[in-house]
This record gives C-alpha cells, structure tokens and sequence, in this order.
C-alpha cells in the first residue's frame, strides 16, 4: 500500500509529472459477476465428470467432485458478499472477481467510493470457529488469509498508482462468511476483519477519505482490464453475456447440490427409522424376563 498524500490528507497523492492518462477501453469489468473465478475453476473441474447414477442421485451423493467443493463454497461466499456490498448506493462502485496479473489470480471484490479504495478477501468457513490475532486462525488452524489480503491491497495500489499516475492507498478486508463463531482477540493493525453482514455498515461509517473526482479517476481505472492485467488473456475478459451464461449454470449447479442435501437428511431420517423399528421389533419378540434383565431399574 502506498502512502497518502502528505500535503493533501487524503487517499491519493497528486499527479505525478507525465503520466499517462487513464485508459479505456470498450471492455469493463463491471460486468464480471460475482465470485466468476470461482465459478469458472469449478465449471472446468466438473465438466470432466461422469454422470452419476441413479443410486448415488437417489442418495443424493456425488453431486459435487471433491476438488470442486472448496471452489463451490468460495463461489457461495463471494455471491454473499456481493449481495451485502449492493447496499452501499449509487457513491460506491463494487468489482467482483478482478483478475489481476498473467495468471488466473483474481481480488474477490474492490469497492471504491467516498470512503476510499478497499479490496475484500471473502473466506468461507461454514460451521466454523475463527479467531484472529496475529494471524487468522480457523477451528485452530493458522491461515495466510492476512497475509494474502495485505498482498491483494498492496498490489492494487501499485496497479491503480500506476494508472492513474497518483499515489493511492488501498485498504484491505478480510470478510468472513458462515463462520459459527468470529473470536477476535486482538484487531490486525493493517488488515480490517469483518462479516459478511457487517460489511456495508463498517464502509457507511468510515470518514471521506476521497472527492469525487478523485473517486471517479479511480473507478475509471479500475473498470479498465487493462490496469490489472500485465497482458490481456485470451478467454479471462469475457462478454457480459458469458458472465451471465456462468452465472446460470452455477445457478443450476447450486439447485443440484441443495437437492442433493435435502435428500441425504431424508434418507438418513428413513435409516434411522428403520433401524430403530427392527431393533424395537427385536426387543418384542424377546422374553419378557430377559427385556426386564436387560433394562434396570
């Protein structure tokens, strides 16, 4: 992250002599959807997939491969986040899945607005215990959750410096999603730890940090593949029509998985019930005094 201006007091320097104008292009990555890196890493790992079969449709097993699981949750996460950071209003533009670099990493969110520049690193850790001090910690495991955020906001900052041809701060966030339990034990100095549903209200209440035309500088930049890319790839700035068609297959996807869910709590209530009808069954037919031996009291 770079520093604020020292002069100005806000979240981006003045412009630096000679540098270039910000970019545009026709292509804008405010049609990236919502957790679509994610999507498009778990659509590639099930497309090689066998169908199932009916016994394991009837069970309702099988309906996710193991590698895809984690994407499918971070996907389920992403969506959440985004579904929150909808409420911050007109003054705010939100990116989802931002593909940064030449590989296929990406920044789960970057929300810009009155507030300042902020990358969101959504984690989704259903049913889990969370702790964060020094570092974050999930069901007492250590993760590079911090470490990776601050990474994420530090290389915004360059790019979007780079761009713009100022000096701007970028501030990340760690948003925990389904978490059971958030535990914190001592606040990170330079990485934010929040839920997911607390998000927007965390952002309204920070002070301005930027004007608007300030703001709008950045946000142009920011729409641009171009600032984030070191080379555009083809197939990772798709159409706002395939972000759609991803969106819809997940959709599918997702209605598959919870049917899935549905029917192993149905199938294993009808198990319980049958287990413990032949076992009432078994103890009738025994002997009445040996069920008295067996039962004290």
């Amino acid at each position: 992250m770079m520093p604020p201006n020292p002069g100005g007091g806000g979240d981006i320097g003045p412009r630096r002599r000679g540098a270039a104008n910000v970019h545009q292009t026709g292509t804008s990555l405010r049609s990236r959807a919502p957790g679509q890196s994610a999507m498009a890493q778990l659509r590639r790992l099930e497309a090689g997939r066998s169908r199932r079969g009916l016994l394991r449709r009837l069970l309702g097993l099988g309906a996710l491969s193991r590698e895809g699981r984690s994407w499918y949750q971070g996907a389920l996460g992403e969506i959440a986040a985004a579904r929150e950071l909808a409420r911050l209003g007109p003054r705010w533009l939100v990116l989802h899945a931002v593909p940064v670099g030449a590989a296929d990493s990406d920044i789960d969110h970057v929300a810009i607005g009155p507030a300042g520049v902020y990358t969101i690193n959504t984690k989704h850790h259903a049913g889990q215990d969370v702790a964060v001090s020094e570092a974050l910690w999930v069901s007492g495991q250590r993760t590079d959750h911090l470490r990776n955020s601050r990474h994420e906001a530090g290389r915004a900052a360059r790019l979007l410096g780079a761009a713009t041809g100022r000096a701007v701060v970028v501030r990340p966030i760690v948003a925990i999603h389904g978490a059971k339990r958030v535990t914190i034990r001592r606040r990170p100095r330079d990485v934010e730890v929040l839920t997911v549903r607390h998000l927007t209200r965390w952002l309204a209440k920070q002070r301005p940090r930027l004007t608007e035309e300030d703001a709008a500088a950045i946000r142009s930049a920011a729409e641009d593949p171009r600032t984030w890319r070191t080379r555009l790839v083809p197939g990772l700035e798709p159409a706002p029509e395939d972000s759609m068609e991803l969106r819809a297959w997940f959709d599918r996807l997702d209605g598959t998985v919870r049917a899935a869910r549905r029917r192993r709590i149905v199938v294993g209530i009808a198990g319980f019930s049958v287990v413990a009808a032949v076992i009432l069954r078994s103890v009738a037919a025994l002997p009445p005094g040996l069920v008295a031996a067996l039962i004290p009291g």
